[in-house]
């Protein structure tokens, strides 16, 4: 994640956020574990996932940098391609 997110910072030119409101071009897991903490997925009666609120600005952006978006937390169909392809045995 840190590698292919201080890829994406160095192609477009575009730092990420990073700790104490400031930008980085160094973005770390930590810091995207971090920015993460607060985002509160509800499950109804029904089964359906729900976001409490939407995410805030740092988990967005760190969200959108890696090209996913909030239906990460609410579609358990949710699939994405891999940043880093996986092995073939």
């Amino acid at each position: 994640m840190e590698r292919f997110l201080r890829a994406r910072v160095e192609n477009t030119g575009e730092p990420l956020p990073g700790w104490e409101n400031r930008k980085t071009d160094k973005p770390t897991a930590f810091m995207v574990s971090v920015s993460m903490f607060g985002v509160v997925v509800l499950m109804s009666r029904d089964g359906r996932r729900l976001l409490f609120q939407k995410p805030r600005s740092k988990p967005a952006a760190y969200l959108n940098a890696l090209g996913l978006n909030e239906s990460i937390y609410t579609d358990p169909k949710f699939s994405f391609k891999p940043v880093i392809p996986l092995k073939k045995e």
